[in-house]
């Protein structure tokens, strides 16, 4: 075996310089041979012999005597001819959204940068344009894109996207019987799973807290998978006890929790986004109330805070890989030519961890109708 060359210094220098130009330290004219000098700590004979062998790579182009250097700005090379301009329509922002979407929109954007495309996230959510559709649509002019993803729209602002002429792809929200490009995650399958595990411990008072758009203008199929899952173990749900309405804000959740354990309080909670479950953990402590002795507790999303939890969170574990490869095939399809809507699912998986316990003693079948947590 070779023994490794050591890079000689004018070789690192090119090599930092290089690396540079890739992360956007640099663009356009490169500084002077004295500046640059200064910054990496070598003389200018190096920085000279640095650039001279970046020119002869093709990295940079001389410009004439006394003037700066050009970096020559290269466009990642694409499988197709061209590349797109995708534009990414959020809910809310990925400050104020969960681990799993954060993970997801930061793995479709890499994953068609890495194709060539150009992927950029619409300054304004959904939320920000309070779900209006004239709003959503002065902010789809203004930010000009060749094809867009949106991420948790409901049935409005998805049936309104389809008939613009930019093609549209949706990744979760509400697009039942719509006609369009897609990827969802199933949670029925897991949905069932939690269910059993809770009606076998004895639980017969289980909420489901979710966003309003999981509710508005009918249940989602999650929610509905919920219901229907109580129907089968011969329970009688009411909607407004099982899955209330409130206002999505933190006092909302607030008065939901308050309004719940009022009167007869429930003996399993099933929460959307980790965000929830930790209001509903600082609730019960403030009640006195332990989970899982006391109550029951689900989380359907998981989080990275979870792991330093003990007992561990029962949760659902979303796919991620799946979503990220449909939607690049999307956008290539959509760059060929050749897509047509197709909705793709993948299912989630129920992990029971140690938050699920027999219902407390006393525990009856008595659910009355919940109304002081409205939303209306």
């Amino acid at each position: 075996m070779k023994p490794l060359r050591r890079q000689t210094l004018t070789e690192q220098a090119a090599s930092h310089l290089r690396e540079g130009f890739q992360k956007g330290r640099w663009a356009g004219q490169l500084p002077g041979v004295g500046p640059l000098a200064d910054e990496l700590g070598v003389s200018k004979d190096t920085i000279r012999a640095a650039l001279s062998l970046l020119e002869e790579q093709g990295l940079i182009k001389s410009s004439g005597w006394g003037k700066r250097r050009e970096i020559i700005t290269r466009r990642p090379r694409s499988r197709r001819s061209g590349s797109l301009r995708i534009g990414i329509l959020l809910r809310e922002t990925l400050e104020q959204d969960n681990t799993h979407s954060v993970r997801l929109i930061l793995g479709i954007r890499h994953a068609l940068e890495s194709a060539g495309h150009a992927c950029f996230i619409a300054r304004r959510t959904i939320i920000d344009c309070g779900e209006a559709i004239p709003r959503i649509q002065a902010q789809i002019d203004a930010d000009k894109a060749d094809a867009w993803i949106v991420y948790g729209g409901s049935y409005e602002i998805l049936r309104w996207f389809i008939e613009q002429k930019v093609p549209v792809f949706a990744i979760g929200g509400r697009f039942d019987g719509l006609h369009l490009a897609s990827t969802a995650t199933r949670l029925d399958a897991a949905m069932h799973q939690c269910v059993d595990a809770l009606h076998a411990r004895g639980h017969q008072r289980i909420v489901f807290v979710v966003p309003a758009f999981w509710r508005h203008p009918n249940l989602s199929k999650t929610a509905t998978a919920f219901v229907e899952r109580l129907q089968h173990h011969g329970l009688q749900p009411h909607r407004d006890y099982h899955v209330p309405d409130w206002t999505e804000t933190p006092e909302g959740l607030q008065q939901l929790f308050e309004a719940l354990f009022r009167t007869t309080p429930p003996t399993a909670l099933l929460l959307l986004e980790p965000g929830y479950t930790i209001a509903a953990l600082a609730f019960l402590a403030q009640r006195g109330l332990r989970v899982p002795e006391d109550i029951s507790l689900v989380s359907l999303m998981t989080d990275p805070l979870f792991h330093y939890r003990v007992p561990e969170i029962s949760h659902f574990d979303w796919p991620i890989d799946i979503h990220v490869k449909r939607v690049a095939q999307w956008v290539d399809a959509i760059a060929a030519g050749t897509a047509i809507p197709r909705a793709t699912e993948a299912s989630a998986v129920f992990r029971e961890g140690q938050t699920i316990a027999p219902a407390p003693a006393g525990a009856t079948i008595h659910t009355p109708k919940l109304t002081s947590a409205r939303s209306h």
